[in-house]
């Protein structure tokens, strides 16, 4: 790790370094061994991490996250159960690298999370399909009936 640097050049430096380690941690994450490695702690779910910020042009952007951590699943229970693990996991695996690299603990990239959304409903569910295609029906046998109706008189 380089000495504690205020110049625009040092700061530019640490914003492509937290960027590329953003960029190794999602694709070690999303790897198949990882995958597994979620599934055997008890995640069902598929999930997935997608980089954020992925250039600046001046200075870092902060105000958006890193990366975000996705997961999707029909059951709630199940997705927010994956959520946990993979987190967990993402901390895990970023904490035991860079203690690998010899990485001192102070100067150590640590991951914290902007927030957990939860259950956010997907569009195109069954169950609001079935109940468009229900309104469709009584509509139109209620049109049906109208019509009916109106030629015996």
């Amino acid at each position: 790790m380089p000495t504690a640097d205020s110049s625009t050049t040092g700061y530019t430096w640490q914003a492509e370094a937290l960027i590329s380690t953003g960029s190794a941690i999602s694709q070690i994450i999303t790897s198949p061994q990882v995958e597994h490695k979620v599934a055997q702690a008890g995640g069902t779910a598929a999930y997935s991490l997608t980089l954020v910020n992925l250039y600046n042009q001046d200075y870092p952007d902060f105000g958006y996250p890193e990366a975000t951590l996705s997961v999707h699943s029909s059951d709630p229970a199940s997705t927010h159960r994956t959520y946990l693990i993979a987190r967990r996991t993402m901390i895990e695996t970023l904490a035991s690298r860079q203690k690998q690299a010899g990485a001192p603990r102070g100067h150590r990239i640590v991951v914290q999370v902007a927030d957990d959304s939860g259950p956010i409903p997907q569009t195109g569910s069954r169950k609001r399909a079935l109940g468009g295609l229900l309104l469709l029906g009584l509509v139109a046998g209620g049109t049906g009936w109208s019509l009916t109706g109106r030629r015996r008189a």
